[in-house]
């Protein structure tokens, strides 16, 4: 292989893939590593500037409340996958009262 020349791979003819250069490879990395940690820098402070206002108790009282209502819905969606309808096993439900029935029945 010639030093620095890419090799462009095809399949049919489209291209699929580039052989290059193991030093090339290397210094492609590590600026993708730069620029990607920049990119993430600059994310961060963007983020600390528009949550500035908000002081560390909100943001944890804002988590933990998002945190119960997302186990209340995982715990609802996981017993009506089951088969499970208001604490019944599976199959109660089919046999259970149901809304057009309730005349019959002192609630």
């Amino acid at each position: 292989m010639q030093r620095h020349t890419p090799y462009i791979l095809t399949r049919g003819s489209r291209p699929e893939a580039v052989l290059i250069s193991y030093d090339q490879y290397r210094r492609f990395v590590q600026a993708d590593e730069a620029g990607a940690l920049a990119r993430f820098a600059e994310a961060q402070a963007r983020m600390a500037q528009a949550n500035a206002r908000y002081s560390d108790d909100e943001v944890q009282a804002d988590l933990a409340a998002a945190t119960r209502t997302l186990r209340t819905q995982k715990r609802r969606w996981s017993a009506y996958r089951s088969g499970v309808r208001h604490g019944q096993p599976r199959g109660a439900h089919e046999t259970a009262p149901s809304c057009h029935r309730a005349e019959r029945y002192a609630l």
